[in-house]
């Protein structure tokens, strides 16, 4: 067997994987995501990679980009709820979460959140790196969960439609 037809072979079976199970996957790493514990993981890349691969027409990208969202809004669900349940003590104990309360970082957040409300949870959402961050002074300050679900909902709608959309153009300018 070459290389080449290694590799062939290779992607035919991820194409397949991806086809067969590539939605709960996608929808579960979009919930680890949601709750910052699937920071190490890239949906930049996983979200358009499957509607790459899987050839997906327009109502299954439509699909796929309302599912993921859905799984990143359960996410953030969870660590809203869950510091606003116990506090910091369970954003500490989650994986992979690196939220120091006294770093300039998230005193930065919390000046943001504390000025703009709302409008700083919908762009800090819109913002590779800081997604997700202004779930827990949200959570702590007993801001609304309706508005914090429909300011973050939005604003992660609108974000992955928009990287799908950039990496769909992309195919195409090469294609």
């Amino acid at each position: 067997m070459t290389v080449r037809t290694f590799l062939a072979d290779l992607l035919t079976q991820l194409v397949l994987f991806a086809e067969l199970f590539g939605l709960p996957v996608l929808f579960v790493v979009f919930v680890l995501k949601g709750m910052l514990i699937g920071k190490p993981l890239s949906t930049t890349l996983f979200l358009p990679g499957y509607i790459i691969a899987t050839r997906a027409d327009m109502t299954e990208t439509v699909l796929t980009v309302l599912v993921v969202t859905l799984g990143y809004i359960i996410g953030q669900l969870v660590i809203y709820v869950g510091v606003d349940r116990y506090g910091l003590r369970f954003i500490e104990r989650l994986p992979y979460v690196n939220f120091d309360p006294t770093s300039e970082r998230t005193q930065q957040v919390l000046r943001w959140f504390d000025t703009y409300g709302g409008l700083a949870v919908f762009v800090s959402n819109c913002v590779p790196f800081f997604r997700g961050l202004l779930t827990i002074p949200a959570a702590t300050s007993d801001y609304p969960l309706g508005w914090y679900v429909g300011y973050m909902g939005s604003s992660s709608l609108l974000y992955f439609s928009a990287y799908v959309a950039l990496a769909l153009a992309g195919v195409q300018l090469v294609l």
